[in-house]
């Protein structure tokens, strides 16, 4: 009797462990993919715009600066030469402390919910302020900044670089954009700054050809090679 319950035990942690098994491979891949997918529809939008003739800044000059928020960054010279320059950048917006008609957020190459739980890695961080007067809504799909790209170099910094006078408008060209919702769990001030497990991130390099529906439009932002004039209305 006791060598039968033994085998029925067994048993039934084989079965929890196959299905365990199988539930965090399929999770695996399904975060994969869609990792794929949004790099591939963010690098899309990025090729259509160099087409026409709209040179949007490359995310791998980011990705090469090394560094930590304690002891700095160290940027490859070629994103130097950008230090104050007017730049064009699509990317994924992220909230830090505000939700609704924003004049600071994060820009990333990829989309993640919370900054605070996902920890991306600093160099793919780009703190964004809007132009004076401006603010924007938060938006599922990539977005095209206009602004002037600075670097953050020293000790101690949150971030490696910023984009100040900041405009905003579709990824896409004649794209609409739908607002994002961010869920109260995460929001800030519920969680706090761990500066050393910032430092590092989650890798998340990868990549959606199709972007979902969107039913709010909002214009495209101004060309780069001037900052866009005071009175241009904000994004809505």
């Amino acid at each position: 009797m006791r060598r039968r319950s033994i085998e029925m035990i067994t048993m039934v942690v084989g079965v929890v462990s196959v299905l365990a098994g199988g539930l965090f491979v399929n999770y695996f891949f399904t975060k994969f993919s869609l990792t794929n997918r949004m790099n591939d529809w963010r690098t899309a939008i990025e090729e259509e715009r160099r087409e026409a003739g709209f040179d949007p800044m490359d995310w791998g000059l980011l990705k090469k600066t090394k560094g930590t928020m304690r002891g700095g960054a160290t940027y490859a010279e070629e994103l130097k030469d950008w230090d104050g320059e007017v730049v064009n950048i699509i990317g994924f917006m992220v909230a830090l402390d505000q939700f609704r008609n924003v004049t600071e957020f994060m820009l990333l190459p990829l989309p993640i919910e919370c900054y605070f739980c996902q920890r991306p890695p600093a160099r793919e961080v780009l703190f964004v302020r809007m132009a004076a007067g401006e603010a924007t809504n938060l938006f599922q799909e990539p977005v095209l900044l206009t602004g002037r790209f600075v670097l953050n170099p020293g000790e101690g910094v949150k971030y490696f670089y910023r984009l100040d006078d900041t405009y905003l408008g579709a990824g896409k060209k004649g794209g609409e954009l739908t607002q994002k919702i961010v869920g109260p769990e995460h929001m800030a001030p519920s969680h706090t700054w761990d500066t050393e497990n910032l430092v590092e991130g989650i890798d998340l390099s990868g990549s959606a050809s199709d972007a979902p529906a969107a039913d709010a439009p909002v214009t495209d932002a101004p060309a780069a090679d001037a900052p866009p004039a005071a009175d241009t209305p904000p994004a809505e």
